[in-house]
């Protein structure tokens, strides 16, 4: 099994003739940063985000079974800045599936930010979710930000030369009085400290990263026990860069996650687990060649990649006591222009506990960008 892994991995180089990893996932947001200039107030634009996607998921997992998704995401709004410190946009957001009659899903986005200093802004309403939240793989599954692009709730963010920060609650689903169904709702925490500031080709980076989920509430209607399950990762970040090298960059990381559930009534496969997981990533060009090794014991992440779990949530009766899992990815991507990117992946992953190779392919097209309309004073 491993072998067979290694000779596709080794086929997957030679055919391409280059190395490249960067983060472990293709690019699936085109936003490059969500804080914005005083210059913008009192400027009104029209603000479109277009994710056309198609992925292939050839899984022979009992924890994950194949499937595919080809479709697009297109969210149009508008966009008012009261002032220096403000931005609200009002729009909305559609999810259609090719071959599917009408929109599958359409959401309402409201956001209000409030960005008081440089360093700091305060998210109300949609925010700035998925993958822009910066989780790892076995926390957050990247193909989310197509099929669940909408989060709402409130977010706090931070960006200054050492720190990155991101504290949200995404409230997933709201109840009243006698609803018959719970509340849902997912607290998350992503930080990244630069330890080595001043270095110009090495950067060096402590991580650290909670997830919550949590469904309850004591005014449904209906009697079901509560659930809250926890997971938290940390670890080491490394950045090497060689400017005009073949090989432009080289990433290496180490984590070490851990899962407890934390519900007054167990219902999952495992009470608690941990895993760990060390990843290296080659720059060259526009392609990408992640490569990293996964061993968990007992672990679970209701949000994250199926493939890397001991068992799912909810409950399926499959369950692993450990997972040792090799992943390879090669991705290439391009940034066309501001707000513009093309993705095309194929991504691997072999089990110890699955006879067969799991592995997806597809590419897709992302467009995020203003188009200003007037000032308003």
């Amino acid at each position: 099994m491993i072998k067979n892994f290694r000779v596709l991995l080794l086929a997957v180089i030679l055919f391409n003739g280059i190395l490249f990893l960067a983060d472990g996932q293709p690019v699936t947001q085109a936003r490059e940063d969500v804080f914005f200039a005083p210059a913008d107030s009192q400027k009104l634009a029209f603000h479109l985000n277009n994710k056309t996607f198609f992925k292939n998921n050839e899984y022979f997992n009992p924890l994950e079974e194949g499937y595919t998704l080809p479709g697009v995401v297109l969210e149009p709004s508008l966009v008012y800045y009261p002032g220096a410190t403000t931005r609200i946009e009002a729009g909305a957001s559609m999810l259609k599936y090719s071959g599917r009659d009408g929109v599958y899903r359409t959401d309402p986005l409201f956001r209000f930010q409030y960005q008081p200093v440089s360093y700091f802004q305060m998210v109300v309403g949609t925010l700035y979710g998925g993958s822009l939240h910066g989780l790892i793989e076995p926390l957050y599954r990247w193909e989310r930000d197509f099929t669940n692009p909408v989060e709402n709730g409130a977010q706090f963010l931070f960006k200054t030369d050492r720190l990155k920060a991101d504290v949200w609650i995404d409230w997933e689903k709201f109840i009243l009085q006698g609803d018959p169904f719970q509340e849902q709702l997912t607290f998350g925490t992503t930080f990244s400290w630069k330890l080595l500031p001043g270095q110009p080709n090495f950067d060096l980076y402590l991580p650290f990263q909670t997830l919550v989920g949590h469904h309850g509430g004591q005014i449904t209607s209906i009697d079901l026990p509560l659930q809250t399950i926890a997971n938290m990762a940390t670890g080491l970040q490394s950045v090497w860069r060689n400017p005009g090298g073949f090989i432009h960059q080289v990433d290496f990381d180490c984590w070490v996650m851990t899962y407890n559930d934390l519900s007054p009534q167990k219902l999952q496969a495992y009470k608690n687990g941990y895993a760990i997981y060390p990843k290296v990533a080659l720059h060259s060009g526009g392609f990408i060649l992640d490569a990293g090794y996964f061993r968990g014991e007992r672990f679970i992440s209701p949000k994250g990649e199926a493939l890397f779990h001991s068992a799912t949530v909810p409950y399926n009766g499959y369950a692993y006591e450990a997972q040792n899992v090799v992943s390879a990815k090669l991705i290439y991507q391009k940034k066309i222009q501001k707000g513009l990117w093309v993705a095309a992946y194929f991504e691997g992953y072999n089990s110890s506990n699955n006879s067969k190779m799991d592995y997806d392919y597809g590419f897709h097209l992302l467009f995020d960008k203003e188009f200003f309309i007037a000032r308003i004073k």
